[in-house]
């Protein structure tokens, strides 16, 4: 004798039973895996977005100063080694008002922008210990969070690096110039970047 009606009944009751304790515990631990999985997913794509975005901006900064640098580089008729990372070019027939002197340099005295390359016109080392103020508003930053700066010079022929401090300024016929760049806060997102400019060939310089 069979009861169709009970067993029926029976089934539809164990189906809407809730879930048991090992049951709960499993899909709990399953559940905190994928969650685990794609948090780290989503910070490392953030990491590496924000990577990209400081190094984005550094070769946007490292672009501007050789591409400004270099204009006055290519005309210049004397360069003076201020400091590792100071030069003073004279590039005739522009900046008349500072004697054709333009000063490119990392900042570093204090200050908001400190870390800064600049380009300046008028001589540097005078505009440092004398009008300091007047540097802070004229002075126009080409790069920011600049860690490093060197200018290099080299004869007119060999490969000879003429570095400051060097008193051979006067046989200094290609000059370039190397920034390394640090962005971002933390290890995590922070990047780093040595660019090295062209050498560019001071053509209006004397050879004697």
């Amino acid at each position: 004798m069979s009861f169709p009606a009970v067993n029926r009944f029976a089934r539809a009751a164990a189906a809407r039973r809730g879930f048991t304790l090992p049951e709960v515990i499993i899909g709990s631990a399953v559940g905190s895996f994928v969650l685990a999985g794609v948090m780290s997913s989503f910070i490392m794509l953030g990491r590496s977005g924000q990577r990209m975005y400081h190094y984005a901006g550094m070769e946007t900064d490292s672009r501007r100063a050789f591409d400004r640098f270099s204009q006055d580089a290519r005309m210049a008729s004397n360069i003076v080694l201020n400091s590792d990372s100071s030069a003073t070019l004279t590039v005739p027939e522009r900046y008349a008002s500072t004697a054709n002197e333009v000063t490119y340099f990392r900042r570093t005295f204090p200050g908001d922008s400190v870390g800064s390359f600049y380009f300046h016109p008028g001589n540097h080392t005078v505009a440092m210990s004398v009008i300091r103020p007047v540097l802070e508003r004229s002075g126009e930053v080409l790069a920011r969070n600049v860690v490093a700066c060197n200018f290099v010079g080299r004869p007119w022929a060999g490969e000879t690096a003429i570095t400051y401090p060097n008193t051979g300024n006067v046989t200094i016929r290609r000059i370039n110039l190397q920034l390394r760049l640090r962005a971002g806060a933390g290890t995590a997102a922070e990047a780093t970047e040595n660019v090295v400019s062209s050498t560019f060939l001071l053509r209006n310089r004397r050879t004697n």
